[in-house]
């Protein structure tokens, strides 16, 4: 596995979604044989100050250097953003380490696929209103937790786009549930997911469209659920 320059996140109240931490490469240890190669490079000082700590910690991989990193890699292929941080006089370190023979506890389960999920509602709601009077709010279902970000009202198609983020075992998923009218049935709306990102069909997106729902509800106690195929 090659791991090139990845996002340092240098604002401490950002460190929590860098790439390299203990249980990304339990991952990572999960799906690689004994002998498999991780390889990582960076340009940020402290991010390599951090990944030397957090590999040097994991019981599951061992420097195939005599240190942590070296300065100076002859023979990997240079990328370009590569060579304009030695441009610019950046020290890059570059981490060379092996997967040992230690069994992980973790099995990281790859999650099961449904359907792409989707509620058609019926409600007198107002799609402008909606998003003029929308504030983030957190939610959480049996096994995934998320929040609603943000929320955008397209006139042109009538539609109502809500900036979601799923936290979900082995990874996270950032989508965007749209909501819009139904065409020729009045107060009916059809809620689903949009391609953007393209959201894999797990149990935690259907989890958010149902806590979407009850968001809605929330705000709207005549809402009814006309139709669905949520798995929760």
């Amino acid at each position: 596995m090659h791991i090139n320059f990845p996002d340092p996140w240098p604002k401490a109240a950002h460190h929590h979604r860098r790439l390299i931490q203990p249980r990304f490469l339990e991952l990572v240890a999960s799906r690689c044989p004994a002998g498999a190669t991780l390889d990582i490079a960076t340009d940020h000082d402290d991010y390599a100050a951090v990944i030397a700590e957090t590999l040097h910690n994991t019981p599951y991989f061992e420097s195939r250097l005599d240190g942590s990193f070296v300065t100076a890699d002859q023979d990997r292929l240079m990328t370009k953003y590569e060579k304009t941080a030695l441009a610019a006089g950046r020290i890059c370190r570059y981490f060379k380490w092996r997967r040992n023979e230690l069994l992980t506890d973790q099995p990281f389960p790859i999650p099961e696929e449904l359907a792409m999920p989707h509620i058609i509602l019926r409600s007198p709601l107002s799609l402008p209103a909606l998003a003029e009077t929308f504030t983030p709010a957190p939610w959480r279902g049996a096994t995934a937790t998320g929040r609603f970000v943000q929320a955008y009202y397209a006139p042109a198609g009538q539609t109502l786009l809500v900036d979601t983020y799923i936290q979900e075992e082995p990874y996270p998923q950032r989508i965007a549930i749209t909501m819009r009218s139904r065409p020729g049935q009045a107060d009916e709306y059809i809620v689903a997911v949009h391609e953007l990102g393209f959201p894999r069909p797990t149990a935690g997106l259907h989890q958010a469209l149902s806590a979407f729902t009850d968001w809605l509800r929330d705000r709207y106690p005549d809402l009814m659920i006309v139709d669905h195929n949520l798995k929760v």
